[in-house]
């Protein structure tokens, strides 16, 4: 049987005791098994960590209340967060960048001066899916902020970096970025410009 926990050395915290590291990817049922089981054959209490919950395991512990023991800590200290002010202000920031992402999304592919329709359309659709659909939203979206830009004088380089994030508004990845700028150097009229 593979191991999954490591030996740190000596608890500070709890004398006589080992500290140990469980592996990342380990389920808390299969965990608290093995280490009573440990426990059971070395005589040692061990102290460890299961995604910031503390364990002091002694011999002849019973692994399945320590499983269920964690398992209503886990939910009282959700349900005690979900109550929080914190919570209260993360949900109306994630509201508030769904209504974002709908209205991006209910918005479309905004018009910008393309120089090969082609192209672009068969881009579009071979990226039907929703990722492939979020970054060309994305990219005609930049493509139309940096022409207002241009159009009210601006020069490119002035503000294409700035208009990259303001036309984030789904949260594209990296690579997307990386799609946009390549689509963008083929069939945007100013594409070769912000591809240098």
């Amino acid at each position: 049987m593979r191991l999954c926990f490591s030996i740190v050395g000596k608890s500070e915290e709890f004398p006589g005791a080992v500290e140990i590291d469980i592996m990342a990817g380990t389920g808390i049922e299969g965990a608290m098994h093995q280490l009573v089981k440990y426990v059971n054959m070395v005589g040692t209490p061990v102290v460890g960590k299961f995604n910031n919950y503390s364990f002091l395991i002694m011999e002849d512990a019973d692994p399945d209340k320590i499983v269920e023991d964690f398992m209503e800590d886990c939910q009282r200290r959700r349900e005690e967060y979900e109550a929080s002010d914190e919570y209260k202000e993360y949900m109306k920031k994630v509201e508030e960048e769904n209504r974002i992402v709908e209205k991006a999304e209910k918005e479309g592919i905004l018009p910008f001066d393309c120089i090969d329709e082609d192209g672009w359309n068969e881009s579009l659709s071979n990226n039907q899916d929703l990722y492939g659909m979020c970054g060309h939203r994305y990219a005609a979206r930049w493509a139309n902020y940096m022409e207002k830009a241009m159009a009210e004088g601006s020069k490119l380089e002035d503000i294409a970096e700035q208009t990259s994030y303001d036309a984030d508004l789904e949260g594209i990845t990296g690579f997307m970025y990386g799609c946009a700028v390549d689509i963008l150097s083929h069939v945007w009229v100013h594409g070769e410009a912000l591809r240098r």
